[in-house]
């Protein structure tokens, strides 16, 4: 999975750290607003063609997953992930940003290893104990969307730890981070009033992405 961390450069805010005003609050508003209606709008619609485009390759390669366990999603990550690098691609080639500004850096990198291994393993133990209670404490039954054999577990193992994170990487946190911060980092207070707002545009946007 691509690990993404953004750098200063990024959330610079030029106003200096100074009170805001009624006309700054104001646009900030506005363009937070539009942030979040333009976002909601461009994830679907780029998870739309991706997936428009995936289910016209799949029938060539479908021989590959005649159980469709793991291909078409595999196929419409990948092609995700390309229009979301191509659009950062444009926005480097029309701007004076580099591809540090999205994330793709090593800063902070060996920091993050210990916090980021101790989240896993509470996220898994949490997982763990929920598919327990879910099974056995519930007596749900395991329902699969597809032939449970090896070659399909495999298949959809390496898709969850290679792909689907890679890709929402990509479109989910290196784009959509650095749109909401570059467009309404004139106008913050500081860069915590601009950290705030990027983590509730970004979770709205996300909540309303579909698959």
């Amino acid at each position: 999975m691509i690990q993404t961390s953004f750098s200063s450069t990024t959330f610079d805010n030029n106003s200096g750290g100074g009170k805001m005003t009624i006309n700054s609050k104001i646009t900030l508003s506005f363009i937070l607003f539009l942030n979040l209606f333009f976002l909601v709008i461009g994830i679907n619609a780029i998870s739309y063609l991706s997936m428009f485009l995936a289910n016209k390759i799949f029938p060539l390669v479908c021989f590959l997953d005649k159980d469709n366990a793991f291909l078409l999603i595999t196929i419409h990550h990948f092609v995700q992930a390309l229009i979301g690098l191509l659009i950062i691609g444009l926005i480097l080639l029309i701007t004076d940003h580099s591809i540090a500004d999205f994330g793709f850096q090593l800063k902070g990198f060996k920091s993050s290893l210990r916090p980021m291994g101790l989240f896993g393993i509470a996220f898994c133990t949490v997982q763990l104990i929920g598919a327990f209670l879910y099974v056995y404490g519930f007596n749900y039954p395991l329902q699969f969307s597809y032939v449970l054999t090896p070659y399909n577990f495999i298949g959809q193992f390496l898709f969850q730890i290679l792909v689907s994170g890679t890709s929402e990487e990509i479109l989910f946190r290196s784009l959509v981070l650095f749109i909401i911060a570059a467009t309404t980092k004139r106008y913050a207070e500081n860069t915590k009033t601009i950290y705030i707002s990027t983590i509730v545009i970004s979770s709205i946007a996300v909540t309303y992405h579909k698959e």
